[in-house]
């Protein structure tokens, strides 16, 4: 099945055996400091890090947010998700 949604960005596909990851942060109490002052692009960047961190805890070496050339795109550009050299491990996206 395909499930449309208002999130912007590219498709994203969910095959058999891909672990998937939605954080649900409540914007009611406890919100992130990053979020409470509308910096999405920081608050990004936190989530980078900890899937680097916990790809870390199982020995597995990424880093978040890196210049990648994507497929179909002429030139290199800065790109939000958890990469291990040219290979994407994690997207985000919000919506």
């Amino acid at each position: 099945d395909t499930i449309e949604v208002n999130r912007g960005g590219r498709a994203t596909y969910h095959g058999p055996s891909q672990i998937v990851f939605y954080p649900l942060v409540s914007v009611a109490e406890g919100v992130p400091k990053k979020i409470k002052d509308r910096d999405l692009h920081g608050f990004f960047r936190e989530l980078e890090l900890t899937i680097v961190d916990s790809l870390q805890e199982i020995g597995i070496s990424s880093q978040g947010h890196t210049v990648q050339k994507q497929v179909g795109e002429a030139e290199e550009q800065e790109a939000t998700g958890v990469w291990i050299g040219s290979q994407k491990i994690a997207a985000i996206g919000i919506a």
